[in-house]
């Protein structure tokens, strides 16, 4: 019995224990439902939020690679302008700005790169050359205050988002730096502005509200209107100024936006929850600010949320894992989608492109060509073009080697650009083409192919053949021409000169600048030879007035004395604002005809001279005879009055002492007896100088004045000279001295002409003298060294300035021209020195007189 009662009881027990453990599972399993169903609830809550999340984020990324896409490829046009050699051109000022090629360039380049505007700057920040505007041009602005410009002239390429100055549109501007050559720096900058509309399209296919932020955080761009130009934070004033000063947003007033857009992963928005996604650009600084809208997620009581987190360390894995297949498989297929967009966009710019784009295989045939490259070979399609040829090289290129050329530069360079070379088209004619292009593996195997790109240039080479040919000739011209041409800028450098100018102005190119030349050693001068002001300067003269000074005439003054006379004419030549960039000169060296001219006037002067000389030689014998003739009268007389007086005197003194003192011609006869002898030896002694100066005159004028064989006593012409100029020297100085040597052997010359030359020194040495205290001296002597006979005259007089001493003999030169001096004594002189075979020679210093050394050989008369 109670082992049947035990069994029983185990058997109870273990049907109430299967029935609890089935209710129990009952209940666990209903539990466990619910459990999954709440857990499931929340969990696809959870993460449909988070898949939102991701995917708004992923699709800001996109929206910013995209972006960047745009940047990239007009990126790299700009960088292949910055280095094109005929915007360096431009900039250098060696091509015409406005001229068809360079426009020809830019607008094919702004076709191609689907921009707005592409322009050049210069260094000041002046636009010098720009693609076709409708109804404006931009040519002649200033962009020096713009960072874009500042960046770029610093040497960074920079991507600088802003509202156009004259378009008032907002857009993107891309600069880059243009160098004239390695290691310098930079000569200009190359801009293209594309527009935002490609950017805003992006922007408005969005739902979600979107914001392109600046680095002071400034809304730049959106699908919200009204948030255009906010603050999405407070800007200091400071900040707002230096953005009213660039005009990056035009004359905008910037408000604040009134939406924290940063502290928190959410947002209220128009009384909505969003969700934010931040994601930088590549423009530094810059981002975009997505708020995608959310329903706000069912609040989960604590026992809920402790539950959820039990369960999801079982469980989750499986479910978090399918979840998110299922999602990443949704992201792909959005991702698919959105890529063959991409792809029909980017297939659109290919067959649209300007220039040819082809893919060809490594062995000649084309793989893919767009419809410009199948128009540049002459094929009406791009599959007659691949159909049709069958070996590039053989069938395309001219010169199959050049072929060859360009894969082996590809196969060293894996890439090449800028080759040109020599192409048929379809009809057999030739052009010239620019090739650029890149070595690409294959995507399914690892055979490489050829990505490259095509330009007509057949119409640009023929153009720098023609204007190579006119440089030839420009060249050939300048180099024959029989004057001098150069070229200065501004600050009077000369940066061209032909080979006459060159050798005139004795110009030598400079170590350092090819194209400039060495500070030439001469100074400027007026045609007299006076140093020029600066401000007379004939440049500074043509930059002052703008006009072009014609046949002017200059001096150049060289370190050893020379003088260069030239006859000159100097334009200006404007840029395009009217300013002068340079001047071009073109002179004559003329100081042969000058010289010839001046001989000329000479001669003339000489005969005119000598012409005076005969008639005052006539009117001085005529005038000597008539005063000869009352002078003998009163010499004669007075002897005979001197005798009279002799005899008479006795007789008065014996009257004077009988009867006194008496007067006669109203003076006492004791002061008339001690007087009267005197007088009468003073009249005497007049009366016989003039006999002495009359006959000197006659003399003077009765000389032969052909012969220079005679045999002259430099001695008596000194002492004939000192008498007909004795008013003169006396009136001039009171230390007058007379240093003869009597030993000093004869000359052969002739005497009137060496006293002609002996007046003429003393003449100027009185004139020399500022006042009567200062000294002459006139000597002679023999070198016995040198066998000559020496006069020197030395005064004390003001001296010549060292810069007039070696023009003293020249003719026409004189510092006494308004006193009246013609300056040709001392060249006659000098001419009368050297036909006696003698040396004049000066030495001088300014306030301590001058030296005047004549030397004649010791050669005796035949």
């Amino acid at each position: 019995m109670t082992r049947t009662y035990h069994r029983e009881t185990s058997y109870q027990h273990a049907g109430r224990k299967v029935t609890t453990t089935g209710a129990a599972f009952l209940i666990f399993s209903v539990g466990l439902l619910l459990f999954l169903t709440a857990i499931g609830y929340f969990s696809t809550r959870l993460l449909s939020e988070e898949n939102q999340r991701s995917a708004h984020e992923h699709g800001v990324e996109l929206l910013a690679k995209q972006i960047d896409l745009i940047l990239g490829h007009r990126l790299r046009v700009l960088q292949a302008l910055a280095k094109d050699h005929l915007v360096i051109d431009v900039l250098r000022k060696n091509v015409d700005p406005e001229g068809p090629r360079i426009r020809l360039l830019l607008n094919t380049a702004n076709a191609i790169s689907h921009t707005e505007l592409i322009y050049i700057i210069d260094r000041d920040g002046t636009t010098v050359s720009s693609t076709d505007i409708a109804d404006v041009s931009i040519v002649g602005f200033n962009y020096a205050f713009r960072p874009y410009f500042q960046k770029a002239i610093a040497g960074d390429v920079t991507v600088f988002p802003a509202l156009g100055v004259l378009t008032k549109k907002r857009g993107l501007h891309l600069s880059a730096p243009v160098y004239d050559g390695p290691g310098e720096m930079p000569i200009g900058v190359i801009v293209l502005k594309i527009g935002i509309s490609e950017v805003e399209y992006l922007i408005k296919e969005k739902d979600d509200k979107i914001a392109v932020v600046s680095p002071d955080g400034v809304i730049f761009s959106s699908n919200q209107p009204y948030w255009m130009f906010r603050a999405t934070r407070p800007i200091s004033a400071q900040t707002l100024e230096r953005l009213k000063k660039n005009r990056q947003f035009g004359g905008a007033k910037i408000k604040p936006l009134g939406i924290n857009l940063y502290d928190h992963n959410r947002v209220s928005v128009d009384r909505q929850s969003h969700y934010i996604a931040q994601v930088p650009l590549h423009i530094a600084g810059w981002e975009i600010v997505s708020c995608q809208k959310t329903e706000p997620p069912m609040p989960l009581p604590p026992f809920h949320r402790y539950l959820l987190g039990t369960v999801l360390c079982v469980t989750g894995g499986l479910a978090t894992l399918i979840f998110f297949l299922a999602a990443n498989i949704h992201r792909r297929r959005r991702t698919e989608v959105m890529l063959c967009c991409a792809e029909d966009k980017y297939h659109s710019i290919f067959k649209n492109a300007v220039m040819g784009v082809f893919q060809s295989t490594m062995d000649g045939r084309f793989l893919e060509a767009s419809p410009s490259q199948a128009g540049i070979l002459g094929f009406d399609t791009p599959e007659q073009l691949i159909l049709s040829v069958k070996d590039i090289g053989k069938e395309i290129y001219v010169n199959p080697g050049d072929r060859e050329e360009f894969i082996r530069r590809l196969g060293r360079d894996q890439q090449v650009k800028r080759f040109e070379t020599q192409f048929y088209r379809k009809d057999g004619s030739v052009i010239w083409v620019l090739l650029s292009g890149r070595m690409v593996s294959g995507i399914f195997d690892d055979e490489p192919f050829l990505e490259g790109f095509c330009v007509d240039i057949t119409e640009k080479k023929l153009a720098e053949e023609s204007l190579r040919r006119e440089r030839d000739i420009f060249s050939r011209l300048m180099e024959t021409s029989p004057v001098g041409i150069t070229l200065m800028n501004t600050q009077g450098i000369v940066t061209y000169a032909n080979q006459r100018a060159e050798q005139i102005l004795g110009l030598i190119k400079g170590d350092g600048n090819p194209a400039g030349y060495r500070e030439p050693a001469w100074l400027m001068a007026d045609f007299d030879g006076n140093p020029l002001a600066e401000d007379k300067f004939p440049a500074a003269l043509v930059l002052s007035s703008g006009k072009t000074l014609q046949d002017s005439r200059y001096a150049i003054q060289w370190p050893d004395g020379r003088q260069v006379l030239l006859s000159l004419t100097i334009a200006p030549i404007f840029d395009a604002s009217g300013n002068i960039a340079e001047m071009v000169s073109v002179f004559e060296d003329i100081t042969e005809k000058v010289w010839a001219q001046e001989e000329e006037e000479l001669r003339r002067e000489q005969l005119f001279q000598a012409d005076r000389m005969i008639s005052m030689g006539i009117l001085t014998s005529g005038v000597a005879h008539e005063i000869n003739n009352p002078n003998t009268l009163i010499l004669s007389n007075t002897q005979l009055l001197s005798d009279a007086w002799k005899a008479a005197k006795t007789i008065l003194d014996e009257y004077y002492s009988e009867n006194g003192d008496f007067l006669i011609g109203g003076i006492d006869y004791s002061r008339f007896a001690e007087k009267l002898p005197t007088i009468c030896a003073r009249i005497h002694d007049g009366s016989r100088r003039i006999k002495r100066i009359v006959k000197e005159l006659r003399d003077y004028s009765c000389r032969e004045s052909g012969s220079v064989n005679n045999a002259v006593n430099v001695n008596q012409v000194i002492r004939s000279a000192e008498i007909l100029l004795a008013s003169m020297i006396k009136e001039s100085t009171h230390r007058f001295v007379l240093d003869i040597d009597e030993e000093v052997p004869d000359i052969r010359g002739n005497f009137q002409r060496l006293e002609q030359v002996i007046i003429n020194v003393l003449q100027n040495a009185c004139q020399a003298l500022p006042d009567p205290d200062r000294g002459i001296t006139i000597s002679t002597s023999f070198d016995s060294v040198l066998d000559q006979v020496v006069i020197t005259c030395r005064d004390e007089g003001v001296g010549i300035p060292k810069q007039d001493l070696g023009h003293v003999m020249d003719p026409f030169f004189t510092t006494k021209r308004e006193s009246g001096g013609t300056g040709l004594g001392l060249s006659i002189a000098s001419t009368i020195v050297h036909e006696l075979r003698g040396v004049m020679e000066f030495n001088s210093q300014p306030d301590e007189g001058t030296t005047v050394i004549l030397r004649f050989p010791n050669e005796k008369c035949e």
